[in-house]
């Protein structure tokens, strides 16, 4: 009887199901996901660490929030779930307009490819605060894609409500968290419309 439960227990630690993650319950409203799958920043760091070959993480944000802001050790490939279109103002929300990567689920695609995986694989998504990671898995769900992850508090985390840090996000995410990162960038793992574009081409238009 002991043999056979050691064995049941190698086997879930061999296919990643001793990473824990977070039960729906405890997710806020407005990070669902129709998939119904939740990380902390220590649950996803854990998780790349024993699972890399087996998922791919993505960091959804923009170039430039990499740029100035860095990037979580582990991740995979920058894939931008929109751009800012920073010659138009969204006076509404007092922000720069949006603008949707078209390119999105083909790079995804792409990505996977590269890595030896596909749709049915693990994907964890990471953003700034969780919210965009949210939304890129509700997008993916209608593609087809069913095992996504998103890491509910992002790579800044959330703002604090109340007090002197009122508005700044300096509690939970990936940095708050302790979490490896860094400013410095791989080139290979940045997302650049113009080399998809080049992949994607077909033969005949060379002609």
């Amino acid at each position: 009887m002991r043999l056979l439960l050691s064995l049941f227990i190698s086997l879930l630690l061999l296919s990643g199901c001793a990473t824990t993650q977070l039960n729906p319950a405890e997710v806020p409203k407005n990070r669902i996901t129709p998939q119904g799958l939740y990380l902390t920043p220590a649950q996803a760091h854990e998780m790349v660490a024993e699972q890399k070959d087996k998922l791919l993480f993505v960091d959804v944000r923009t170039r430039v929030e990499l740029q100035y802001f860095g990037i979580a050790d582990g991740v995979d490939a920058n894939i931008p779930y929109y751009y800012l279109d920073q010659w138009h103002w969204y006076k509404k929300y007092s922000r720069f307009e949006r603008v949707d990567n078209k390119q999105f689920v083909s790079m995804l695609d792409r990505r996977l490819k590269q890595k030896g995986l596909t749709r049915d694989d693990r994907i964890v998504f990471i953003c700034k605060s969780g919210a965009r990671s949210k939304r890129a898995a509700k997008a993916l769900f209608k593609q087809g894609f069913k095992n996504v992850y998103i890491i509910t508090t992002g790579f800044d985390g959330n703002k604090v409500k109340k007090g002197p840090k009122k508005g700044q996000r300096v509690i939970d995410g990936w940095k708050n968290d302790g979490l490896p990162w860094s400013y410095k960038l791989n080139a290979n793992k940045i997302f650049f419309p113009e080399e998809l574009a080049k992949a994607l081409q077909k033969p005949e238009a060379n002609k």
